[in-house]
């Protein structure tokens, strides 16, 4: 099916396995804090504290300025050859990312209350939503540094680094939502991601001396050309898509309450964790192909990076696809029934779409073509709107269902540029494993929703 070959795929090898273990374990102790966060504040309160998270993921993916992904991709690709554009890539991504952060994050001070009363309805939530300033912050910063670590092939480091920070996130959130509630949970993920970010930069400093690149701290000349074509593009592509995330988040809150919110977040943890251990495949695809293009233009590299992450999801989220009870064990009976089970499965469809098309924008990524990946968000972020907007009455089933609909909406759109343009062959998208195993998927939910919703 996939195999590897040569020095590229040995040290690919390498980096999955360090960044399975590093970020698997991590994601595994933060989907644990999440299931206790959620069993100590019911399901109106976790639906409140993941409204929080979803803020601070859209506004942290603006501070952020998509200098993650972007020094992942060129730290790595000037990491041997030049240091001192690779060192310069370096001190201008913390610069700008905390700038960003700290300039988002100000404007979110400052209309929390108003966030709070007139849009959500909530004004007791204007002070935990105030939070969120400092977690933007922070949270850009952190994504700039994962990426730094990834491009500089880190990835042991890094994945030290991530167990020691999803270790932090049971000791605080889950201390801090059973000591202050909803605010002590959210002050308890503020403290997990500051702790992370100065694990993170230590990590950096120690890797830079260990190989001999120089951090450049005011070269912003090194990182403007690739900031204009790369980065803002990716900036805009988390944009296109998240705000609308948000804004059928608040529609479901303001119309079934917090309770259904909380459901909906309940089977979206199941399936992020899913897709985060999946994910862990992709920046050190993106890090070994960037640094041998012989590699990936070959058909075994095309395969691989179009469908690992498939791959790897199926692996995982098979058990919970052929036994749909186990989530409601870990969150309890307060999340328990057909519309939880439903939620979860139908998101476990969209997180496998999700991981299609994370393939697609890998190749997409390594040749540069990063406003294709902007549109198509664009066009996701459209119709999952008007999918619950048309859906509002089915509650959470209705909103996973949406998210589904993004989706295909997404890949379908994005056909007739991917074959005409020829990123890769026009065979690997006809893979019969690849097919099989989709339909085999589509037919497991199809016959779960069918069975409760007849």
């Amino acid at each position: 099916m996939l195999r590897l070959a040569g020095g590229a795929g040995r040290r690919l090898l390498v980096m999955a396995a360090w960044s399975l273990l590093g970020e698997g374990v991590a994601r595994g102790l933060v989907f644990i804090s999440f299931v206790w966060v959620a069993r100590t504040l019911d399901p109106a309160g976790y639906g409140q504290f993941g409204l929080v998270r979803t803020t601070v993921s859209m506004l942290a993916s603006v501070g952020g300025m998509g200098l993650g992904l972007t020094a992942n991709r060129f730290v790595a690709k000037y990491r041997d050859t030049d240091p001192a554009r690779s060192g310069g890539l370096i001190g201008t991504s913390y610069l700008v990312a905390g700038g960003a952060g700290l300039l988002i994050g100000t404007a979110a001070f400052l209309l929390a209350p108003y966030l709070a009363a007139e849009i959500l309805g909530a004004p007791a939530l204007g002070t935990t939503f105030r939070l969120v300033a400092p977690l933007l912050l922070v949270s850009a910063v952190g994504g700039a540094q994962s990426g730094i670590l990834q491009g500089l092939h880190a990835y042991r480091t890094l994945a030290v680094a991530n167990v020691v920070q999803g270790i932090s996130g049971i000791t605080f959130i889950v201390a801090g939502a059973k000591v202050g509630g909803l605010t002590g949970a959210v002050v308890g993920l503020l403290a997990q991601t500051l702790l992370g970010t100065v694990v993170f930069h230590s990590a950096i400093m120690s890797e830079t001396r260990r190989s001999g690149i120089p951090i450049i701290w005011t070269n912003f000349a090194v990182i403007s050309r690739i900031f204009w074509t790369f980065s803002l593009p990716v900036v805009l592509t988390s944009v296109a898509v998240a705000p609308f995330k948000w804004l059928n988040e608040t529609l479901l809150a303001t119309r079934a309450g917090f309770a259904d919110l909380g459901v909906f977040h309940g089977a979206f943890a199941v399936t992020n964790v899913m897709v985060a251990v999946a994910s862990t495949l992709n920046a050190p695809l993106i890090s070994a192909l960037s640094s041998s293009t012989e590699w990936a233009n070959s058909p075994n590299g095309q395969r691989l990076t179009i469908f690992g992450s498939w791959y790897a999801f199926l692996l995982i989220a098979t058990p919970v696809l052929l036994f749909p009870a186990i989530p409601s064990i870990a969150f309890g009976t307060a999340y328990a029934g057909a519309q939880f089970e439903v939620a979860c499965q139908l998101l476990l469809l969209y997180s496998g779409l999700l991981m299609i098309y994370q393939g697609i924008m890998r190749a997409i990524t390594l040749r540069g073509s990063m406003w294709f990946g902007f549109a198509t968000n664009l066009v996701e972020g459209i119709v999952l709107a008007i999918a619950f907007y048309l859906l509002i009455d089915r509650g959470v089933v209705g909103l996973a269902v949406a998210y589904v609909i993004s989706y295909v909406a997404r890949i379908v759109v994005s056909l007739p540029y991917l074959v005409a343009s020829r990123v890769v062959a026009r065979s690997v998208y006809f893979d019969r494993t690849f097919i099989l195993t989709l339909l085999i998927v589509v037919a497991l939910v199809a016959y779960r929703v069918g069975e409760s919703y007849p």
